[in-house]
C-alpha cells in the first residue's frame, strides 16, 4: 500500500510571507504614488502662477506702451490712474493697475505701472517703470 504524501507547492509558512511582500509591495507603491500625484499639483501650481504672472506683466506692458505714444511734454500727472477692474484675456482672475507719472529735475518724466491682484496666484505685485527723455524732435 502506497502512503499519499501530500505536496504543496508552498507552505502556509511561505504564502504568508509573500503576503507580506504584497502589502509591503503596496505600501512602497502608495508613497510613491503620493510623491508623484504631490509633484505633479506643484508643477502644475507653478505653472499657474508663471502665466498669471505673465499677464500681470503684459497689462503694465501694454499701459507703458500707450504712454509712450503720447508727446513727453504733455505727460503730467493726469495720466495717474488706478483701475480696480482690469482683466486679461485667458484668465479669470481681476487685476488692479495703478499709474503714476513723476516729472524728474531734469525734466524727464518717469512712467510707473503697478499691477497686483487679490489672487493668491499673484504672490507680489509687478511693478514696471519707464523714463521718457525730455527733448523731443521738433519739425522747423
Amino acid at each position: 500500500m502506497q502512503r499519499r504524501v501530500d505536496e504543496h507547492p508552498m507552505s502556509k509558512q511561505e504564502s504568508g510571507f509573500l503576503m507580506l511582500e504584497l502589502m509591503v509591495a503596496l505600501v512602497v507603491l502608495a508613497i510613491v504614488g503620493l510623491a508623484v500625484t504631490t509633484s505633479a499639483y506643484s508643477g502644475l501650481r507653478f505653472q499657474k502662477q508663471a502665466e498669471i504672472g505673465n499677464f500681470a506683466r503684459n497689462i503694465a506692458v501694454s499701459r507703458i506702451e500707450t504712454l509712450a505714444g503720447v508727446p513727453t511734454a504733455s505727460l503730467s500727472s493726469s495720466y495717474n490712474e488706478t483701475n480696480t477692474s482690469v482683466t486679461q484675456v485667458g484668465t479669470n482672475v481681476v487685476f488692479r493697475r495703478s499709474t503714476t507719472v513723476t516729472t524728474n529735475g531734469d525734466g524727464s518724466k518717469s512712467v510707473s505701472v503697478t499691477v497686483s491682484s487679490a489672487s493668491a496666484l499673484l504672490s507680489s505685485p509687478v511693478v514696471l517703470t519707464s523714463q521718457f527723455a525730455a527733448w523731443e524732435l521738433t519739425s522747423g
